[in-house]
C-alpha cells in the first residue's frame, strides 16, 4: 500500500514560527510531527510515499531527500501557488499505483500514537465491501463539536442523516486526518483544482461508502500555538 503525507498548508495560525519552518518540520520535542510519520510508516514496511509541499516545502525536500529507513522511497508533489485544499492536493499528488488501490493518508501535522500497520487489515476490509474508505476517528477537542456520528458496527453518519429514533449509542467524534481511501474517492475533483475533503465524506457517508474506526489512543493536532504548547508539555512528562 502506498501512503501520503499532507504537507502542504501555510500554517497561519502557527505564526510566525511558520514565516520561516514549514508546520510538519516543527521540532516537537526534537522530533517533527512527519519525521515521526515516515518511522512509523518504516517499521510498518510501507515503501512508497508521497509527500504534497508547497509553503517552504523545498525545506521538506531537503530535510528528507528521496529515501528514509529502510523501506521508504520518498516521491513529491509540488502544490500549485494557488492552494488545493485536501482533496485537491491528494487528486494532485494521485498516491496510487493502480486504479482504485487503497492508500493510506496522514495529515502532516498531527502528533498521534495511532498504529499505521492498522491500515493494512482495514485495506482488507475496504476491498471486501467495495468501499470508498475508512475514516480514523477521535474524541472531539477544544471547542470541535466533532464532525461525524460513528455506531458500534463501524457505519457514519452525518447530521443529516442520523437515525432520528434509534436505541443505538451514537457517538459524534472529529475525523482524525487520518485515513485508507481509494482512488474511486476522487473521481469528482478537477486536477488542479481547489476542492475540500468534506463534501466529498458527506457524498460518501451518505452513500455507504465510508466507514470509521475510533483511536483510543493520544492525538493532537499541532496546528495552533495552544495546541503545541500542550504536545510539548505532555511528552516532557513522558
Amino acid at each position: 500500500m502506498n501512503a501520503i503525507i499532507l504537507a502542504a498548508g501555510r500554517g497561519e495560525r502557527l505564526r510566525p514560527i511558520t514565516d520561516h519552518t514549514p508546520k510538519p518540520l516543527i521540532s516537537i520535542n526534537g522530533k517533527s510531527a512527519i519525521r515521526k510519520h515516515l518511522e512509523n510508516l518504516d517499521k510498518s514496511n510501507f515503501s512508497n510515499v508521497v509527500i504534497n509541499v508547497s509553503h517552504l516545502g523545498s525545506q521538506i525536500c531537503k530535510a528528507f531527500g528521496t529515501k528514509f529507513g529502510k523501506n521508504i522511497s520518498i516521491y513529491y508533489s509540488f502544490e500549485p501557488k494557488e492552494p488545493l485544499e485536501t482533496a485537491g492536493g491528494i487528486a494532485f499528488a494521485e498516491p496510487w499505483n493502480k486504479r482504485n488501490e487503497p492508500f493510506l493518508v496522514l495529515n502532516g501535522d498531527i502528533w498521534s500514537d495511532w498504529n499505521v500497520s492498522d491500515a493494512y487489515e482495514l485495506e482488507k476490509k475496504i476491498r471486501k465491501n467495495s468501499l470508498w474508505g475508512y475514516l480514523i476517528m477521535v474524541d472531539t477537542f477544544n471547542e470541535h463539536k466533532g464532525d461525524f456520528f460513528l455506531d458500534s458496527s463501524a457505519k457514519l453518519f452525518t447530521d443529516d442523516n442520523l437515525p432520528t429514533h434509534h436505541n443505538k449509542p451514537y457517538q459524534k467524534l472529529t475525523f482524525s486526518g487520518f485515513g485508507i481511501f481509494t482512488s474511486k474517492m476522487f473521481d469528482s475533483v478537477i486536477k488542479g483544482k481547489r476542492t475540500p475533503l468534506k463534501p466529498i465524506f458527506e457524498y460518501g457517508i451518505k452513500h455507504n461508502l465510508l466507514m470509521g474506526k475510533k483511536h483510543e489512543g493520544s492525538w493532537c493536532d499541532i496546528g495552533t500555538h495552544k495546541n503545541l504548547k500542550k504536545i510539548r508539555a505532555q511528552l516532557e512528562k513522558t
